[in-house]
């Protein structure tokens, strides 16, 4: 379990919905959130990034490809994927362990 927070921000007469992303900053993060929103064909319209002491904060407005608002079913599609995407990222970033030294002969 990774400590990142994916969530829908609630707004009333809006087409487009509001992602709001934290998460453990890691190389290529921003690229590949916004890879597995095009993959689930999600357009990014705009997008705010916060990076401070090793954390991304991220707010994405988003909306269909073809234009539609995202349903409450869907969010949670978008909301799992972006979670695995963060998890994935975490997995790749994290420093390979040192090897042991070999024992002298």
């Amino acid at each position: 379990m990774t400590a990142a927070r994916v969530r829908f921000v609630d707004q009333t007469s809006c087409l487009l919905s509001q992602l709001d992303v934290e998460a453990p900053h890691s190389r290529g993060l921003l690229a590949a959130l916004t890879r597995a929103l095009f993959d689930l064909r999600i357009q990014v319209v705009r997008c705010e990034t916060k990076i401070w002491d090793k954390s991304l904060s991220a707010s994405l407005w988003l909306v269909e490809f073809d234009a539609a608002p995202i349903t409450s079913k869907r969010r949670a599609e978008v909301q799992a994927a972006i979670l695995n995407t963060v998890d994935a990222s975490l997995v790749v970033s994290r420093p390979a362990a040192r090897p042991a030294a070999a024992a002298a002969v």
